[in-house]
């Protein structure tokens, strides 16, 4: 596998009279950044606030229903619980089906019959309805926890759900009955299906950007978790008409391309992000790759990968036999960057570590999702404002608007966690889905520091930051989004929305139901950790040193079984790893007298938080 680099859009963020296409190219000198602003600011404009916060963007929300003759879409709409069916061609809503609110409807499949199949990430469940009846209800199924990817397989007809528990949950299509689960580890995302071999799925992990292959059936033979090369959070993964994968992924400084030097990051103005971008308007001809903390990549099963250093959140892909385009979330708000980014397959096919020809292509509202219909038209989906956009084979000139149902979920606070702050970097780049990405990054003159978790855990959890160096969020979101990440100055307005939509964020699904195991922890627990840990956010809020030679600040606790691996540097892959002498202290809890039952108890408990 050789990587081929295509290059940075750097256009200034006052230059509104781009022409809709480009070719996207740049090069960067590896120097230390500059202070100020390195690219293109994000336009916030008024603060709004959603009567309903919207939840994070997940991405990857459409899919086509194949029946004869017909140019129609499946479209989730996590952010108003609901899905609707399209006919393209017309431009007429088909059909609304309506959930519960918090369902949050995300992946969909559609099978030969034309019937959907919809996850619905917040109730544990998939939806099932007939696409060509208007009337006809949706049929719910129970699954795994936090249902994300889906895929649908024939002969017979089932359907494979992967969920962030780890189980990939097998079911008849025709009645929900669970034929088959197997426990493939936490944080599962997408389920790829090659055409050719109806009794192998792949299933991709989302934060550690993994994939593994599985033989369905009796017998069924599992391969090793494949780390996929210098990635993480793999956002979204598709199976291409040709037959393979491709998947769109982040790929982190910290892992290729960087010498040791270059892997710290700076905490000074400028320090997170791309480099060498400041003050550019104009598009460079050269095909060196951006340095950057997180660029975006394409990693194709057999072929290149694609390096995209300015698709900032690249939450989903769409491929037809000529073309891969990459949806860019990120850029919905920064004018003069586009959120769309075309290569032809052909360009790929014959690229041997040369330039790789990017067109991109600019948009109204955020898109999430996109798919090629049967017509070859490229549909992009909008959450905000709520509409597809049809773009057609000389998509360059002219697009239809199909608009969607549904009141307006514009939130300030949203749109600010989800933009390319400046510098090719957005809040949720490390912290995907209002979570975090996994990853240990190493601070100069500081060290290692593990992405800190936000769900749950932000509201009455102040001072910030593992040194507890910020002393609430207003001055985070200076320090770090408007100088560290080269973003604009948040107004008062701008922060309240932030901070309200932050606090809105509630905490990840429960892991594991109360149990006669986790009530024995909880009784350890309190004995020995809650004195730290305490209180409806399980931590005290202080910064002491339990014995690793800093001050750290106390996490909270809250969906702690979610967020590995643990401690400041990420030394413990599991719970249960967090007690090894390698990985503890003796001022770090009192373990003294304890046997190993005691220590999965204590796991037990914690996996109900």
């Amino acid at each position: 596998m050789f990587v081929v680099a295509a290059a940075l859009l750097a256009a200034c963020a006052d230059d509104a009279s781009k022409p809709p296409h480009d070719t996207l190219t740049d090069t960067a000198s590896r120097r230390a950044p500059a202070p100020g602003p390195l690219g293109p600011q994000p336009a916030f404009g008024a603060a709004v606030h959603a009567s309903l916060p919207p939840p994070p963007i997940s991405g990857g929300t459409m899919a086509v229903a194949p029946g004869a003759g017909r140019n129609v879409v499946v479209v989730s709409d996590p952010d108003r619980d609901q899905v609707h069916v399209v006919d393209v061609a017309t431009g007429v809503v088909l059909k609304v089906v309506a959930f519960a609110r918090g369902s949050e409807p995300g992946r969909v499949v559609v099978d030969d019959a034309d019937r959907a199949y919809v996850v619905l990430r917040g109730s544990n469940e998939v939806a099932t309805f007939a696409v060509d009846d208007a009337a006809a209800d949706a049929v719910l199924y129970s699954v795994c926890a936090a249902p994300r990817g889906v895929a649908y397989l024939t002969q017979p007809a089932r359907i494979v759900v992967a969920c962030v528990d780890g189980n990939l949950d097998v079911l008849r299509a025709d009645t929900g009955e669970r034929l088959e689960r197997h426990q493939l580890g936490r944080d599962l995302r997408d389920v790829l299906v090659d055409p050719g071999d109806l009794d192998t799925v792949h299933v991709t992990r989302f934060r550690s950007a993994e994939l593994f292959k599985l033989h369905l059936g009796e017998g069924h033979t599992p391969w090793p978790w494949q780390k996929l090369p210098g990635s993480s959070v793999a956002w979204r993964g598709i199976s291409l008409p040709s037959g393979g994968f491709a998947i769109a992924e982040q790929e982190a400084q910290t892992d290729t391309h960087t010498s040791d030097a270059e892997r710290e990051l700076q905490p000074v103005s400028g320090g997170y992000g791309a480099t060498d971008v400041r003050g550019r308007s104009e598009v460079k001809d050269t095909c060196d790759a951006v340095t950057g903390i997180v660029r975006a990549r394409v990693e194709i099963a057999g072929g290149p990968a694609l390096r995209l250093p300015a698709a900032v959140l690249p939450v989903d892909l769409a491929a037809s036999p000529t073309e891969i385009v990459v949806v860019a979330a990120g850029n919905a708000f920064v004018p003069g960057v586009p959120q769309l980014f075309t290569v032809e397959t052909a360009d790929l096919d014959k690229a041997n570590g040369d330039c790789v020809h990017v067109t991109g292509t600019y948009l109204r509202g955020q898109a999430i999702a996109a798919v090629f219909a049967p017509s070859g038209e490229l549909v992009v989906q909008t959450r905000e404002p709520n509409a597809l956009h049809v773009i057609s084979k000389e998509r360059w000139s002219a697009e239809r608007i199909i608009p969607l149902p549904g009141e307006s979920v514009a939130d300030t606070g949203h749109v600010i966690f989800h933009s390319n702050a400046g510098n090719f970097l957005a809040c949720a780049s490390c912290h995907p889905e209002g979570m975090e990405d996994g990853r240990t990054w190493v601070f100069a003159g500081k060290g290692p520091r593990r992405t800190p978790a936000l769900r749950g855990t932000l509201r009455g959890t102040a001072p910030f930051h593992w040194d507890g160096d910020m002393r609430d969020l207003r001055q985070l979101v200076d320090d770090v989004f408007s100088s560290r990440m080269s973003g604009p100055p948040v107004d008062d307005g701008q922060f309240d929305a932030l901070s309200d939509w932050l606090f809105s964020l509630p905490p990840p699904t429960r892991l594991r139901e109360p149990s006669e195991a986790s009530g024995r922890g909880q009784t350890l627990f309190a004995e020995r950790c809650s004195s730290c840990h305490e209180g409806e956010r399980l931590t005290n809020n202080r910064t002491v040193d339990v014995g690793t030679g800093a001050a750290l600040q106390v996490p909270s606790l809250v969906g702690v079984a979610w967020r590995a691996p643990y401690q400041h540097d990420g030394c413990a892959p599991t719970l249960l790893d967090r007690f090894d002498p390698r990985c503890s202290t003796e001022l770090h809890g009192d373990t003294r007298g304890l046997v190993d039952a005691d220590f999965a108890d204590i796991v037990a408990y914690l996996e109900t938080l």
